[in-house]
């Protein structure tokens, strides 16, 4: 009975994988879903279909911008999400900031030079990673 289980759970993952993925369903500074934080006074926000959120919180700042990876996910151990960002003062150099903790949970980045450029992402285990726009300062 449990090896008929995995086959049969492979034989769904192998059936998705084939028949492929629609494009993620993502907008640019749309106002908070149901669940999810509000991260009042963001200035920037990104998603991937209505799993993952990234907030820029004073972009243009110097010295005190700073980003958010936000994890809606139902389920408590989903796949981690990540942030990759760009600050001005390192031209060309992406970081990201990766939020393994699970659904519900996210991670802040430490506060630092301007900001420019950022796109959330999802880290699938088997499939690509799934990510939504980039929004560029």
């Amino acid at each position: 009975m449990v090896m008929k289980k995995v086959l049969v759970s492979c034989a769904v993952v192998v059936s998705a994988a084939l028949l492929g993925t629609s494009p993620a369903v993502s907008s640019v500074l749309a106002p908070p879903a149901p669940g999810e934080p509000s991260m009042q006074g963001h200035d920037g926000r990104v998603k991937v279909t209505d799993r993952a959120y990234g907030y820029s919180f004073d972009h243009a700042s110097k010295s005190s911008a700073y980003v958010v990876a936000w994890d809606d996910a139902a389920e408590k151990a989903g796949d981690p999400v990540y942030l990759n960002y760009y600050r001005k003062a390192d031209s060309g150099k992406k970081k990201t900031l990766w939020n393994k903790r699970g659904g519900g949970t996210y991670t802040t980045s430490s506060k630092g030079g301007a900001l420019y450029r950022m796109n959330i992402c999802v880290s699938e285990f088997i499939n690509p990673d799934e990510c939504g726009p980039e929004l560029v300062f």
